[in-house]
């Protein structure tokens, strides 16, 4: 079975240090964080197809020296295509009947084989991973609408569908707690038959929520809910999350100095960094051969790979070199809704 890995990203909200790596390559708990996300990958899965864009390059290299008994084929965009444009772009190279698509940023628990099990279950056009949140949490997500009609119950109900949700519709982002239809959200793993390729227009920005999956509900859409971790690591916060429950002891990367005075308050680094005497950081993201001078004081700050932080630095964001060529100057979403 084939698995698509969207990784094409530029991470806009972890910058600056997706200026220089890609977002999946980004470390978490001393692994690029895309390891985290093949490690859940089913053993029905032989062959991953990568969809990237943002220094494609670097991604190329790291998948060509994987020792994992897997294929992988690197597809590139020459411009951001969004979740359901990148799934088309890379159409001819998807050779089997049914296949995953995986966002790369995701570090969860959740049984994917359970996942393919439900799906020839329900004969659905597509099944969705469900996380269940807590009722604050609800604004933050793409909230599913579950169905209750005559239709909402699996035809062959048993182990493989107890978990099913037949899903009706989805509410994103709803601004009040109250106006969630449920606390299931998307979690970003979807296994689809290949006819839904035929639902993808070609060449521009699509986005398989907004887009597809409305087209999908009269068809057969259902969810499959899991239970345990889950944390989509798309800004400081969730990859300083990811990192403390991944491997709590773990700070910076090889070859880090630490002054015995510095106070490391959950903040993580890659390699070299170099921290100076009584220096104090406070939920901070360090790149790798990051120098803090004595006595600096960081609070929610990202610091960009090389750069030297000194006591009069200001900003939540430390970078003093000009930004690559090509990198947005805001974030790059998904195509609107069609009308």
């Amino acid at each position: 079975m084939d698995a698509i890995l969207l990784a094409g990203g530029y991470g806009t909200r972890l910058r600056p240090l997706t200026y220089t790596h890609p977002k999946p390559l980004l470390p978490v708990a001393g692994r690029p964080l895309v390891e985290w996300a093949l490690d859940r990958l089913p053993q029905e899965v032989d062959r991953v197809i990568v969809c990237v864009n943002w220094l494609a390059d670097a991604l190329r290299v790291h998948f060509a020296a994987s020792n994992r008994d897997i294929e992988f084929v690197v597809v590139q965009e020459d411009e951001p295509l969004g979740t359901a444009g990148a799934v088309k772009n890379a159409e001819p190279h998807i050779r089997s009947k049914d296949f995953f698509v995986l966002n790369a940023d995701i570090i969860s628990d959740m049984d994917l084989a359970a996942l393919i099990r439900q799906h020839e279950a329900t004969g659905a056009a597509g099944t969705i991973s469900l996380k269940e949140v807590q009722p604050h949490e609800v604004v933050d997500f793409g909230v599913v609408r579950p169905d209750t009609g005559p239709e909402a119950q699996p035809k062959s109900a048993g182990p493989d569908t107890k978990d099913a949700v037949r899903i009706a519709g989805f509410v994103e982002k709803p601004a009040r707690p109250e106006d969630a239809p449920s606390r299931f959200i998307n979690a970003g793993a979807y296994l689809l038959h290949r006819d839904v390729l035929k639902l993808i227009p070609k060449g521009r920005l699509v986005s398989m929520e907004k887009e597809i999956f409305p087209h999908l509900i009269p068809q057969g859409f259902w969810g499959c809910t899991f239970r345990g971790q889950w944390i989509d690591v798309g800004d400081p916060t969730r990859l300083l999350q990811a990192s403390r429950k991944l491997d709590p002891e773990r700070h910076f990367g090889p070859g880090s100095e630490v002054a015995a005075d510095a106070r490391i308050l959950d903040s993580v680094g890659g390699r070299g960094c170099r921290i100076g005497a009584a220096a104090i950081l406070e939920r901070c993201v360090l790149g790798d051969d990051v120098t803090v001078a004595a006595g600096v004081h960081l609070v929610d700050c990202i610091v960009g790979d090389g750069e030297h932080v000194s006591r009069d630095a200001k900003g939540d964001r430390i970078w003093s070199k000009p930004v690559p060529d090509g990198y947005p100057q805001k974030q790059v979403g998904n195509a609107k809704p069609a009308v």
